[in-house]
């Protein structure tokens, strides 16, 4: 079987979650499960991988609470 729109590690990982109910690198992977969630109709598995898109995001704001902004141009 080949599968060309996905990494083996990430179909490994959907399969680990399919027979399982788990992924255990969800953290490592979130971006590409939830492609492969969301392709594949995975409902649960795709909120599994929002939410920790979602903490990976939240604790970014934490380390970096005040982002740089350009200024605006002056007339």
């Amino acid at each position: 079987m080949e599968l060309y729109d996905m990494e083996p590690d990430v179909f490994k990982e959907m399969m680990c979650f399919i027979y399982t109910g788990e992924a255990p690198n969800l953290d490592k992977m979130a971006d590409d499960l939830l492609a492969a969630a969301d392709k594949y109709v995975l409902e649960r598995l795709k909120v599994m991988c929002e939410d920790a898109l979602c903490t990976s995001l939240s604790l970014e704001r934490r380390r970096y609470p005040h982002p740089h902004r350009l200024a605006a141009p002056t007339s």
